[in-house]
C-alpha cells in the first residue's frame, strides 16, 4: 500500500507531447509524427496464416491495444492470433484462440497493458476452418 504524501513533498505526473496527463495503467508512448498506429481491418477465409499486421522493421516492434473480431460467414469456426509464422502456413506462435459463432459470433479484447510482439514480428491469424468472412479489427502502435 502506498504512503500518504507528505507536506512539501513533490508528487510527479506523466504528460504527454501536448501536455495532457496520462492516466492509463501503462506507459504510453510519445506517438510522433511519421509513427504508424492502427485501427486495421483484414478479412479472413482460409485455414493458413494471414497477415493483420506486417513486421514493423528493424528495432520496433508491434504493441497490440485492442482486437475485435466478428463472423458474418454462416459456420463455426476458430480464430488463431499469431505472433510471427510464414504466410500460407500454419507456423508461429498462437497468442489468443477462440471460437466464433456461425452467423455473427465474435469477441472484442482490450490487452491492458499492450502485447507487444517481438522486434520486427508480424502479427498474423489464421482459422481451424475456412470459411466466407471473419473480420478482424486491429488497434495498435509501433514503437522501440
Amino acid at each position: 500500500v502506498p504512503t500518504a504524501v507528505a507536506g512539501a513533498d513533490r508528487v510527479d505526473g506523466f504528460f504527454d507531447l501536448l501536455g495532457r496527463f496520462v492516466t492509463s495503467t501503462y506507459m504510453q508512448p510519445q506517438v510522433r509524427s511519421g509513427d504508424v498506429v492502427g485501427p486495421k481491418t483484414v478479412t479472413l477465409t482460409t485455414a493458413v496464416n494471414a497477415a493483420i499486421l506486417a513486421a514493423p522493421g528493424a528495432g520496433l516492434s508491434l504493441h497490440v491495444t485492442r482486437l475485435k473480431v466478428g463472423n458474418t460467414s454462416a459456420t463455426l469456426t476458430r480464430l488463431d492470433i499469431v505472433e510471427g509464422g510464414t504466410d500460407g502456413g500454419t507456423d508461429g506462435t498462437i497468442i489468443d484462440s477462440m471460437p466464433l459463432a456461425a452467423n455473427g459470433g465474435g469477441y472484442s479484447y482490450i490487452f491492458d497493458p499492450p502485447y507487444k510482439l517481438p522486434a520486427n514480428t508480424a502479427l498474423k491469424a489464421r482459422l481451424s476452418t475456412g470459411v466466407t468472412d471473419i473480420r478482424v479489427n486491429c488497434m495498435y502502435f509501433t514503437a522501440a
